[in-house]
Parts: C-alpha cells; structure tokens; sequence
C-alpha cells in the first residue's frame, strides 16, 4: 500500500491562479461592477442590467423656447425698428446737420465751402470747422471759417462791397522783396523801392544807378544799407547808401554768376553769424554737379554744404529763416540743412512740395504742395490746413499767422486758431507770384509788374 502510494503522481491543477504583488495591486485600475438587479425574471432568471436613462422633452415653460415667436411679435419689432430709423433720419436732416443759407443782395458768381465749388444756396454741413467763400467779380469777397455746432442756421445776407481796383506801380517789375521798404526791379532793370508803411502806395524811389539787365535773386540788408543780387556774371553787393553814379561801390564776389540759380542770406547773428547778412548761401549747378555753398561777404570764407539731389529737388527753392540756423530747400521734396551741425534732414516723404516760406523766427514753416493743399510744419509735425487752391505766396506777420491768398481772397491766417480774417482781394491778386503786406498797403507781383492793393479789412 505504501509502494503504490509512493509510485502515485502528483496531478497538475487545470489553472494556476497568478500570484500578484501589493504594488500591482495599488496600480490595477478596479473593475467597474455590473449593476445587477437582485430579482431574477420569471421567464430567463437571468440577471437583468438597468437601462441608461433617456433625455425627457421639456414641458411647460421650457418648451416655448424651440418655438418660432408669432408673426405678430415679429411685425411689431420690425414696425419699431422702421420707426426709429425714420426718426434717427428726421433728426440728422433737419435737426443734427447746420444749415447755411445765402441769401446776398447780389447774386454771387460762385461759393466755396472748404475750398469746393457749389451751386446751392441752403447748404447743410455736418457739425465741425468749415471754411465758406462767397465771390462776385468786381466785387470783394465773403470769406470766414466758422465752427458750426449741431442744428445751428446760419443766414448770409448782405451786399457786396465794390472791390478796390488795384494800382499797378511798376510795368515790368519783378523779384519783390521786403525789409524796411519794399524793393523790387523794375522795367528798366534798376533796383527801386517804395515805402510799404503808407495808407496808399507810395512813389517809387529808383535805387541803384546802375541796372542788371540778367539779375536772377534780390536780396536786401537787415538795416536796408545793402543789396545782395546774382546775375550772369557775379553774385554783387551794391551799397544802398549812396545813391549817385560816383560814390555807389559794387562788389563783385568770386562766383560764375551762370552757375547760381538761387540764394539766400542771414538776418541774425550768434555763435556762428557774428553780423547780420554777413553770409550768403547759393548753389552752384556744373553739368554733373550741384552743390550748396556758403561765402562770407568779406570773402574770408567760402565752404561746401551739401549736394543737392536732382532726383529729390527737380526745381529747388531755398530759404533761411530769419532768427534761424536753418536753410529750408523745396521743390520736389522738402528739407531743412542746420548750418551749425551740417546735418540735412527730410521734413515730410511727400514729393510734390513747390514753396515754403519760414516764420520770422523759423519756428513754422509754411508749405504749399502741387495741388494747392497747404500745411504747417513745426518740427517734425505736420498739419494740413483746411483750405484747398490755396497761391503759392505767403507773408508772415508773426510766429502764429501770415497772409495767404485763398482763391481770389487775401486773408490774415491764424495757425493756432485756425480762424481767418478776409480782406481785399480780386481778379489781380489771384495771380500773384510774390507777396508782400504792409501796414495798410499789399503788394504783389504778377506777369504784368508790381501792383499795390489797399487792405479793407473784414467789410461784411
């Protein structure tokens, strides 16, 4: 019994349950039990699982979110709408926008509002600063910039004043420049002036004794004892003291007079200027060449500044500021030279500048672009001018305005209000290619000479 026992086998289990370790315990994820109903079914006995529950539909108040809105709802929103629209519209027409009405005495021949042309006579503009011009041949011109505020009439009625005719002083003349009197070059091509401080032109003073009958530029001296020219032989200095053909000295300075288009002078001393007008700026244009220079009077010195881009500065004009370091050059491009540092610097990108003109102290500079845009330049800031057309003259009376012509108005600009005051103005001064006010007195030149035209001052 023991030999069989001995001679039995062990027998090898079906499975051998897997030993697992306490950390694999901790890891593996448990199993999700069945939910089991404990009740068998009559007819399987199986074990039944619950059924995941379904999404009721709403009842009651939530339901009549899934509802269209009735068409009764939806007409009275859309009537609403229709009226405030309606009503929106009658306050902008009649009640939002200004109105302007011109009603003169005289029919006009044409107004201007910002600069544009129009045909009516009630004009609404919207809220804001707006400039208005009413002309008539032969008779003065109605010019104000208003700021108008919302719903506001204005009624323009009033009759014209018969425009002062202009004097024609000097047939011929040409290069009009300023200082104590006004100086120009008249027919004979003699240097002459008259005195700008009269409440009429005055009588024509001839100044030099000798003319320069290819004279280009006409500069005068602060203390009006010189003039500064340039003609085809030389740039000249004549002594404005004496007047008779023995005692007027003329200086010639060493430049080919054919090589210089343009030029400037200094009106003011410092560190670098030790006298008034004792320096003179002016170009030199060879065949692959054109280069600013500077020469002192007295010749002791005469240096290169810069060349001048043909392709930024296709007509170029320059200028220096009267209490300033600074050469402004136009015509194509506008920049500013500072003589103290040599260092030339763009004002603007734009490309279609024509004129500039700097205030007495060369804090502003007034620029007028191609289309008759003009702008004021302070630094690096630019700003428009809300005037369209505008002649590409101007004279500074101080920091803050100068007189421009606007169409066929010459008016007084204030650049810091932006408010304009009109004065004389006509067919003549529209023309204009050089100007220059005086007390009482404007003189501008055309292609017919040197005329002069009385200021009235603000008739309407």
């Amino acid at each position: 019994m023991a030999q069989e026992k001995d001679n039995l086998k062990p027998i090898k289990p079906i499975t051998e349950e897997k030993k697992i370790t306490v950390e694999e315990q901790k890891t593996a994820a448990p199993e999700k039990p069945l939910k089991i109903d404990s009740q068998k079914t009559p007819l399987s006995g199986a074990a039944q699982i619950e059924p995941t529950p379904q999404p009721t539909q709403p009842t009651g108040h939530y339901a009549l979110i899934k509802k269209k809105p009735p068409a009764r709802i939806l007409k009275i929103t859309l009537g609403a709408l229709f009226v405030l629209i309606c009503l929106g519209a009658v306050y902008f027409f009649f009640f939002y926008r200004a109105k302007v009405i011109i009603a003169t005495i005289q029919k006009p021949d044409r107004v201007l509002i910002d600069g544009k042309e129009t045909g009516a006579v009630t004009i609404y503009l919207l809220p804001g600063r707006h400039s208005i011009a009413i002309e008539k041949s032969g008779y003065l011109p109605y010019f104000t910039i208003s700021n108008l505020s919302r719903g506001q009439k204005i009624d323009l009625k009033f009759s014209f004043v018969k425009t002062p005719k202009a004097t024609l002083i000097s047939q011929g003349a040409s290069l009009l420049t300023q200082d104590k009197k006004i100086y120009f070059v008249d027919e004979q091509k003699f240097i002459a002036s008259v005195f700008g401080g009269e409440k009429t032109p005055g009588d024509v003073t001839q100044e030099t004794v000798a003319t320069f009958p290819t004279i280009k530029n006409l500069i005068v001296s602060q203390d009006s004892n010189l003039a500064y020219l340039s003609d085809d032989e030389a740039i000249k200095i004549i002594d404005l003291t004496k007047t008779d053909i023995i005692n007027q000295t003329q200086t010639k300075l060493p430049i080919d007079g054919k090589l210089v288009t343009m030029m400037a002078s200094n009106y003011f001393t410092n560190n670098y200027f030790d006298s008034a007008n004792s320096f003179i700026v002016f170009d030199q244009k060879a065949i692959n060449t054109w280069a600013l220079k500077l020469i002192k009077t007295d010749m002791s010195r005469n240096e290169y500044l810069m060349d001048i881009d043909p392709n930024k500065f296709i007509n170029p004009k320059i200028e220096w500021a009267a209490d300033s370091g600074d050469i402004i050059i136009t015509g194509g491009s506008i920049g500013q030279l500072d003589l103290t540092t040599r260092t030339y610097s763009d004002l603007s990108d734009n490309k279609d500048y024509i004129f500039s003109k700097a205030s007495p102290k060369g804090t502003r500079i007034f620029a007028l672009r191609k289309g008759g845009e003009a702008e004021i330049i302070t630094g690096n800031s630019r700003k428009e001018i809300n005037l369209s057309g505008v002649v590409p003259v101007c004279g500074w009376k101080d920091e803050s305005s100068a007189y421009i012509i606007f169409g066929n108005q010459l008016v007084l600009y204030n650049f810091d209000t932006d408010q304009a005051i009109g004065y004389a103005g006509g067919n003549e001064i529209s023309s204009a290619n050089t100007l220059v006010v005086g007390s009482n007195v404007a003189y501008f030149m055309t292609g017919e000479g040197l005329s002069a035209l009385e200021l009235v001052k603000e008739v309407y």
